[in-house]
């Protein structure tokens, strides 16, 4: 397995490219391509680069990007920024974990890392993920956090990281299926079962965005986290309650306004007494914020 992410990994741009190109023409080839590409993230692997290069990962048949360490390098690189030994991360959304085994690395033994994952195969996953490194400071909870303590569906994907919440917005792209899942307000969780209180939080909910953050707002008021966020359309609803509590935000890699940015924008948010931050948060803004953070 690591031989085959290695090579995909250091393949040269213009090969990947042709590859691509190959791909789109012949639908033999791009059946081969995608054999090749499921067996390499069916087993246990090294990611090859990024802020995660040497830690070992395995992606449960979900983003190959995971092991060649190539997925979101701009927020890769947020996190190295922000994170400091003895902190804790909130990873709401985790998945497989890419973001939480990155996060624990970052804050040490003396840190801690929430991971918050609804689907059982994915939190399997992400268990896996942290026992393959031997990282005894990340934690997992099968629930996903909204508005209110509760039940609710949740629609599935054949593409592990597209489910979501039936009522955040349109159904995932491939949907197969529902399940019913926990769903927790975030304030009642750290409360209830005495969490420690989040310094980052890194939020990706496929569109859940708003309830989430009404049920943190305690949290946010009072703790005043840092927020790394994906949007799924939701950029002027999050622009608006993120002014309220007082944050101020940017786009990743962007110059545009929340409000105005693409519609699945990654953004960070710093409470607006935070000057210490607004340097990091004009570098992030950048469009050469990834070589910036590399």
């Amino acid at each position: 397995m690591d031989f085959v992410v290695k090579f995909v990994g250091w393949m040269p741009p213009s090969w990947r490219d042709a590859i691509d190109g190959l791909r789109s023409r012949h639908p033999w080839f791009n059946a081969l391509i995608k054999r090749v590409i499921l067996i390499a993230s069916r087993g246990d692997a090294t990611i090859v680069r990024g802020i995660g290069a040497g830690l070992r990962f395995n992606s449960a048949n979900s983003a190959m990007s995971f092991l060649m360490g190539t997925h979101d390098p701009i927020s890769q690189g947020a996190l190295k920024l922000l994170l400091k030994p003895g902190m804790t991360f909130f990873d709401i959304g985790a998945n497989v974990g890419f973001f939480s085994v990155i996060a624990a690395r970052l804050v040490g033994p003396a840190g801690q890392v929430i991971a918050f994952e609804p689907l059982p195969a994915n939190a399997r996953a992400l268990l896996h993920n942290a026992r393959l490194n031997g990282f005894r400071n990340l934690a997992v909870r099968q629930e996903a956090l909204a508005a209110s303590d509760g039940e609710a569906a949740f629609l599935l994907s054949a593409e592990p990281t597209w489910g979501k919440l039936s009522g955040a917005g349109k159904p995932p792209d491939r949907q197969d299926g529902e399940m019913t899942v926990a769903v927790r307000r975030l304030d009642n969780v750290i409360k209830r079962e005495g969490l420690p209180e989040p310094d980052v939080m890194k939020i990706d909910v496929e569109g859940a965005e708003i309830d989430l953050l009404a049920g943190a707002e305690r949290t946010l008021l009072e703790r005043r986290p840092v927020i790394l966020m994906e949007l799924h359309g939701t950029n002027r609803e999050i622009a608006g309650k993120l002014a309220a509590l007082n944050y101020v935000a940017a786009v990743l890699g962007a110059p545009d306004e929340v409000a105005a940015a693409h519609w699945n924008a990654n953004i960070i948010a710093a409470p607006a007494e935070r000057a210490d931050l607004v340097q990091l948060m004009a570098k992030l803004r950048s469009p050469d914020a990834a070589a910036l953070v590399a």
